[in-house]
């Protein structure tokens, strides 16, 4: 028995029940094809989440490595004050080159925000986290780089103290000698001397 013979055998359709079931079959397939984009819509916000929670983890990972690189570079040993420059300066590029990740990070919050994301979920408080780490570390560059100009300055006042109290030193083995002369063209060529001598002391 087929599907026309049962229909027959049976009470047969009206105009009304033709539309209805029409509408039913309509209503099916728009509810199958709202379910296909809800699936693609919630897999694509899915795989934004997933790429920007790693985006996360990762510079917050990467802060967290330059902390304790921070941590282990002393300022005790000033002898390495050039190398310390060095190292902080390619520090700085470093961070400021990762700005590009935080501003990633910034925009793909944004569209899923816009978007509406399903699985926003801590996305909100995850940015904030690597927005704060990122920041915190900026900080702790700006305190290394005048912690170091600090030092280099008080190094380079005791080596210019140190060079200045050496000259006077020099100087002062010429004042405090005991040679005044035994006769007054000695006497007058010392003067001489002492005068030019003066001058360029006070010059100094």
């Amino acid at each position: 028995m087929n599907i026309v013979t049962s229909h027959v055998t049976k009470q047969q359709p009206t105009i009304d029940d033709i539309d209805r079931r029409r509408r039913e079959v309509v209503d099916k397939f728009y509810e199958f094809k709202n379910s296909l984009q809800t699936r693609k819509f919630k897999l694509e916000a899915t795989k934004q989440f997933i790429q920007f929670k790693r985006l996360v983890d990762e510079l917050v990972t990467w802060v967290t490595d330059k902390f304790d690189i921070l941590k282990e570079q002393s300022l005790q040993d000033s002898s390495n004050l050039s190398i310390a420059k060095q190292k902080l300066l390619a520090f700085e590029v470093e961070i400021a080159a990762h700005q590009d990740v935080l501003s990633k990070l910034f925009q793909l919050y944004s569209r899923m925000k816009d978007d509406e994301n399903f699985v926003l979920g801590n996305a909100k408080e995850l940015y904030h986290t690597a927005e704060i780490k990122y920041s915190e570390l900026q900080t702790a560059c700006q305190l290394r780089s005048d912690e170091l100009k600090s030092l280099s300055e008080k190094l380079q006042f005791m080596f210019d103290a140190d060079e200045m109290i050496l000259s006077i030193s020099q100087k002062l083995e010429e004042v405090e000698s005991t040679n005044y002369g035994s006769n007054l063209d000695e006497v007058c060529e010392l003067q001489t001397k002492f005068k030019a001598f003066s001058k360029v002391c006070f010059l100094h």
